[in-house]
C-alpha cells in the first residue's frame, strides 16, 4: 500500500512539473488532452494552476 501512495504522489508531482501552466482541453466524455494535440474535439479550455498530492487544480 505504501508503495502505491508514494508512486502516486511522485507521478502527480511529475505531472504538475511537466504540465504546470499549460492550456488543455476537456471533453465531456471525461478525456483530457493538451492544446498541442491536433484533431481532438475541443469543448472546454482549462489551465493547470496548481496541485497537491492527490489532485490537479484546474482553472476554467
Amino acid at each position: 500500500m505504501g508503495e502505491y501512495f508514494n508512486d502516486y504522489e511522485f507521478d502527480n508531482l511529475n505531472f504538475y512539473r511537466d504540465n504546470h501552466g499549460k492550456q488543455l482541453y476537456y471533453n465531456w466524455g471525461g478525456e483530457v488532452w493538451w492544446i498541442e494535440s491536433p484533431g481532438k474535439p475541443q469543448e472546454k479550455l482549462f489551465s493547470i494552476i496548481g496541485m497537491n498530492a492527490t489532485k490537479v487544480f484546474l482553472k476554467p
